[in-house]
């Protein structure tokens, strides 16, 4: 699931997200620059804490700070913490299992909703007198991953910080907020917030099913769990989601839990690793669960392939075999962003060629990408102009369905909102690198 909370404290953010209490089986601090606009700050690989009390308090390279003045203080909101929280079942085979494809499974899951989340950002921008929100797609976001729930079961999530700033046209801006159409980012962040989840979920199921286990859908918006890890065994290390649930209920909208949790929330104690991972154990233990047993009884998907794949003759030239999703690869392709613009200015599209590298599979970390530092800045695109000229045949009518959707309440919208629209209508997430730009009329 996806929770939505502002940041409270620029000066305090980097202390506690950092804080060795947050990931006690990890191994070591998980943290990661992610988005364009991180990159233009030449803000990449692990997280500094000093580089993200800048960026929070919307300090900029050249001295400058975003925000205002308000009786002799300067106001700046710092940003949004977006949490993406793996099922329970996926928590206990990581983190009690020592599983590192589970722990890069969810990292990975992250990276797919971070790029839809990057569609979204936006900014205020006046021409000739007239304030409009543009996309800006330059995200500014630091990525903690953390072990453990408030109550200390085991509970692998990241917490996404997205910084109130982004980058267009050469100039930094605060994000853009539209309390009375609901149109600046965490807005339309908040409006699509199942959606969000549902494409973690989604992007972290097809890697947990590649490894070889059997999943089953345990509630509404494609929540879902391990089946292989009993209920009980789930309900057991899920003391956190009771009490949320016990203060608003179990039909309670996700703002609503939101709320809840933070309402709740109790300091963390911070006992030894070994004497937690003695209690997890032990409550395992009750449970009468055998999870090494259940481990050592999955087998991944393509493990019998690889076992019993034909290698080809020397004599005779080999016959070209179709490859499939490479499962074990650590890779993620570029999410490179082709601008669509008005008639009213020149199509001027740059593709982008990125190079990706592999990373050790229990960090966030990205790929490296090699290729032009700045993204066209994407702006909102009139309905009437767009075709579905999609790759992918099982979407296209999911993307029509958008559009029409779309067009119902506004006549403009933008590549992410579009993206989002077509997450939530389609069975099939669709895949950032291969959703293109619909073609223009003429």
């Amino acid at each position: 699931m996806m929770s939505v909370a502002p940041v409270a404290s620029a000066g305090e953010a980097a202390g506690y997200y950092s804080n060795s209490d947050n990931y006690y089986f990890l191994g070591s601090l998980q943290s990661l620059w992610m988005g364009e606009g991180a990159k233009a700050l030449g803000l990449e690989g692990n997280v500094r804490g000093d580089d993200l009390t800048a960026v929070l308090e919307g300090r900029l390279p050249d001295g400058s700070r975003l925000g205002k003045e308000v009786n002799g203080q300067h106001v700046h909101r710092p940003g949004h913490d977006l949490t993406f929280s793996a099922p329970k079942s996926v928590s206990i085979l990581a983190l009690i299992g020592n599983d590192k494809e589970m722990v890069e499974a969810h990292n990975h899951a992250v990276r797919v909703a971070a790029g839809y989340v990057e569609k979204l950002i936006s900014a205020r921008d006046t021409k000739d007198g007239v304030t409009s929100i543009v996309h800006t797609g330059k995200m500014v976001a630091a990525a903690y991953t953390h072990d453990t729930s408030r109550n200390l079961d085991p509970q692998l999530h990241t917490h996404l910080l997205i910084a109130n700033m982004t980058e267009y046209t050469g100039k930094w801006k605060a994000l853009a907020t539209d309390y009375i159409h609901n149109a600046g980012f965490i807005e339309t962040v908040m409006k699509h917030q199942v959606t969000l989840g549902k494409i973690y979920r989604s992007a972290l199921r097809e890697r947990v099913e590649a490894l070889g286990h059997e999943v089953e859908e345990v509630g509404k918006h494609g929540m879902w769990e391990i089946k292989g890890v009993p209920e009980d065994v789930r309900d057991e290390y899920s003391s956190r989601g009771r009490e949320i649930q016990g203060a608003v209920g179990a039909e309670a909208t996700l703002r609503s839990r939101d709320v809840a949790a933070k309402d709740t929330r109790r300091a963390k104690v911070d006992p030894s690793r070994m004497r937690l991972m003695e209690r997890w154990l032990g409550q395992m233990k009750e449970k009468g669960f055998d999870l090494k047993a259940y481990q050592e009884s999955v087998v991944p998907r393509d493990a019998g392939l690889r076992e019993t794949a034909p290698q080809p003759e020397r004599d005779h030239q080999a016959k070209p075999v179709p490859a499939g999703p490479e499962l074990a690869s650590l890779q993620t392709s570029s999410r490179a962003e082709k601008s669509v613009d008005t008639p009213a200015q020149p199509a001027e599209r740059e593709s982008q060629s990125r190079q990706a590298v592999t990373q050790p599979a229990d960090t966030l970390r990205q790929t490296v990408q090699t290729g032009p530092e700045k993204t066209p800045a994407t702006r909102s695109v009139p309905a009437a102009q767009l075709d579905t000229e999609i790759p992918r045949p099982e979407l296209t009518e999911s993307v029509r369905l958008a559009i029409s959707q779309l067009s119902d309440s506004k006549t403009r919208f933008t590549f992410g909102e579009l993206m989002m629209t077509t997450a939530e209508l389609s069975e099939q997430l669709p895949e950032i690198q291969k959703f293109v730009w619909p073609s223009m009329r003429r």
